[in-house]
């Protein structure tokens, strides 16, 4: 059965926030509640920052997908970024990532999206080769971050 994308919002903080818990550790991040969670509310409550996509699977929540909005002159215009996606343990391994992935590519097309970016850690091979079977390529940049508020 095909996933089922539903638009999140501010009441849907929690089940997103519990979800966040689970991943950043994951990821090497720290999760800070009392960062990630005004941070979440914002974005659910203001959908020109962007849109967090609930992914159903079976009746169940899959996981989620943040996709967040920039423009950029490079591209053309407006650019979107994949700040997060997340698929629960007990569902990994059965293609939802890509299908997560494809849904998301198409939203930020029909959004106005000139290019979709996103993040990967350098030792994660195995979201790498999704990401890259998917299409994505890696532009021989490196993203380089400052800190501008301590959490």
């Amino acid at each position: 059965m095909d996933p089922i994308y539903v638009s999140a919002g501010p009441g849907d903080a929690a089940i997103i926030l519990d979800m966040m818990r689970e991943y950043y550790p994951i990821e090497g991040a720290a999760f800070c509640p009392d960062v990630q969670g005004p941070a979440l509310r914002a974005l659910l409550a203001d959908p020109a920052l962007g849109r967090v996509y609930l992914v159903r699977q079976d009746e169940a929540i899959a996981g989620y997908v943040v996709l967040t909005f920039d423009y950029g002159l490079e591209a053309g215009g407006r650019e979107m970024f994949i700040d997060e996606l997340f698929i629960v343990e007990r569902c990994r391994g059965l293609g939802l990532g890509t299908r997560v992935l494809e849904f998301v590519s198409g939203a930020s097309r029909d959004l106005g999206g000139r290019a979709l970016h996103l993040a990967v850690g350098f030792d994660n091979r195995r979201a790498r080769e999704v990401y890259e079977r998917h299409g994505f390529a890696s532009t021989q940049r490196e993203m380089m971050t400052l800190v501008l508020v301590d959490s």
